[in-house]
């Protein structure tokens, strides 16, 4: 009996080899996956792919008035390797539209697709063929092109590092231009915008170019503008000013409580002895004065110094008190 176990573990395999035999089936089973696969996908096939749509031809005078992309479903037979490849990445196809079928007294015309199938499948890669198109006419909205001068405005604000300004509002050049579209449109577009592109907290001058954010169915006359601006470091000043008294009848004494007002601003650091609080002018009007309505009167800013940022004061209304 020892000499028939002794004789089983000399024939036992050794486990290096036997593991590699295993490697190597399975790699044997996903190569003649790999090339089933492959044949399967070369064979040709028949499926619908969706397909987006961009127009050609539209002339200068018109402009397209479509609130939505222009799609068509095609029939397409070719290897299952490119309808794959349509199925993710869905192609973009040329529509090519004569000139002549803009009609000033329309604001509609119909394209038959059917008609450009050799262009379309020009587009596609070789060995495809459209069998099918949805919608065979294709219809397209447009209006007569119109223009109107817009001004140019930033959409977001400038980032400054704290403690730092605008001396001066930004440059902005141009700081108007003339746009294209529907009389519809344009009647409700005021301005066109543009974004700051600072990467980093601004601390000094600047000067760059940014680009134009197009409105949907709007041609621009340009497509970027340039900015600049001053900057400085700013500091906070506080004054107590007192307070005028405007519109003041003759016959009326007027105590008020308090008769001035503590302001409180942001000035460039290198102007800051300049500013002086001569150059700030509160006051109250008695014009319309009714004690029976309010016993506090507004204080209203008459002026203020240039370049002098972030103004408050307080208090922002005053009581008072007639002696006739």
């Amino acid at each position: 009996m020892a000499a028939l176990f002794s004789s089983l573990k000399q024939q036992k395999e050794p486990a290096p080899t036997r593991n590699y035999r295993i490697r190597l089936f399975g790699a044997f089973v996903l190569l003649s996956l790999l090339f089933w696969g492959v044949t399967k996908l070369s064979n040709t096939y028949t499926t619908t792919v969706q397909t987006s749509l961009v127009i050609e031809g539209v002339p200068q005078s018109i402009v397209l008035t479509q609130n939505q992309a222009l799609n068509a479903t095609m029939t397409l037979s070719a290897s299952g390797f490119r309808l794959i490849w349509y199925r993710i990445f869905p192609p973009e196809l040329i529509v090519y539209v004569d000139a002549s079928l803009f009609d000033p007294m329309q604001n509609n015309v119909l394209v038959e697709l059917t008609l450009q199938q050799e262009s379309l499948e020009v587009q596609l890669r070789e060995g495809v063929e459209i069998k099918a198109i949805r919608p065979l006419q294709l219809p397209i909205n447009y209006a007569i092109l119109t223009q109107k001068n817009v001004a140019v405005l930033a959409q977001n604000p400038p980032l400054f590092e704290k403690g730092y300004g605008l001396t001066l509002p930004v440059q902005i050049v141009p700081d108007s231009l003339t746009v294209f579209g529907a009389a519809p449109v344009l009647d409700t577009l005021a301005a066109v915008y543009f974004e700051y592109n600072s990467s980093r907290p601004i601390t000094e001058d600047f000067e760059a170019t940014a680009t134009l954010i197009p409105p949907q169915n709007v041609r621009l006359s340009r497509s970027d503008i340039v900015y600049r601006g001053q900057v400085s470091r700013f500091t906070e000043k506080s004054f107590e000013v007192p307070l005028s008294k405007s519109a003041l009848a003759d016959s009326l004494t007027v105590k008020l409580f308090p008769d001035n007002v503590r302001v409180v601003f942001s000035v460039p650091l290198d102007r800051a002895n300049e500013i002086q609080p001569q150059g700030f002018v509160f006051a109250v009007d008695f014009t319309n004065i009714n004690p029976l309505v309010s016993e506090q009167l507004e204080v209203q800013l008459v002026n203020q110094p240039e370049g002098i940022k972030n103004l408050r004061w307080e208090p922002q209304k005053i009581q008072y008190l007639i002696r006739k």
